[in-house]
């Protein structure tokens, strides 16, 4: 009995923040770069993953892709839906999958790392393969492989950094919130204290979204 109530409670909080998802998205939406669009989602993605692991971050984005497709996709369909999916999975996923092998600072800001890393990665091969096929050009055609170096690898490095970023702030906060609210067992803290790991989340943190700024300003004056 006690278990099906963790769980209730542990798919009230994922669709809780499946609805927090959405709406990210749709008020960060405004920053646009080409035809690339930021959004803040996979910060509350992750924050979600960390918690109850990367299958709920699986769960989250394939509910918000589809239903962002469905209200905002901007007529991009399948493709669209695809790259929305992917992005958002895979930053979660490889975050989560890494902090739950070291549950702590270090193992959360290598899981960030890690997720920026390999979604940049992973963005850069989906853009390679499958955008052409979308445009209907052959593949390798020069007016794609021209982008992935220039738009494409920092536009994705900076939306990374500044997700990485947002999700360092609030993960704490959110994670003891859901705890004393029974949402989450183990979840977070007992309290907002100030210590060592919060000086290297601020720098952190800092950076990120200073790194994040910078190549955003640079890519906004280039294209």
């Amino acid at each position: 009995m006690n278990n099906k109530k963790v769980n209730v409670r542990a798919l009230c909080a994922v669709a809780m923040f499946t609805a927090l998802s959405i709406v990210a998205a749709w008020a960060t939406k405004w920053l646009t770069v080409a035809h690339l669009t930021f959004d803040a989602k996979d910060a509350v993605i992750t924050i979600a993953a960390y918690i109850y692991g990367p299958l709920s971050g699986v769960a989250i984005s394939l509910v918000s892709a589809t239903i962002e497709t469905l209200t905002m996709g901007g007529g991009t369909g399948w493709y669209g839906f695809m790259m929305d999916f992917l992005s958002s999975a895979s930053f979660s996923v490889i975050a989560s999958a890494i902090y739950m092998k070291k549950r702590d600072i270090n193992g959360a800001l290598l899981g960030l790392g890690g997720a920026i890393v390999g979604n940049v990665g992973i963005m850069l091969l989906v853009n390679t393969f499958v955008t052409p096929l979308y445009l209907g050009l052959p593949l390798f055609h020069p007016a794609v492989m021209d982008m992935l170096p220039t738009l494409v690898l920092p536009f994705n490095l900076a939306k990374g950094l500044m997700n990485s970023a947002i999700a360092m702030f609030a993960y704490k906060p959110v994670a003891i919130a859901l705890r004393r609210a029974k949402l989450a067992e183990g979840a977070g803290f007992g309290k907002l204290t100030f210590n060592r790991n919060s000086v290297l989340i601020l720098i952190f943190g800092g950076i990120g979204v200073i790194l994040s700024v910078a190549l955003f300003l640079i890519l906004i004056y280039m294209w």
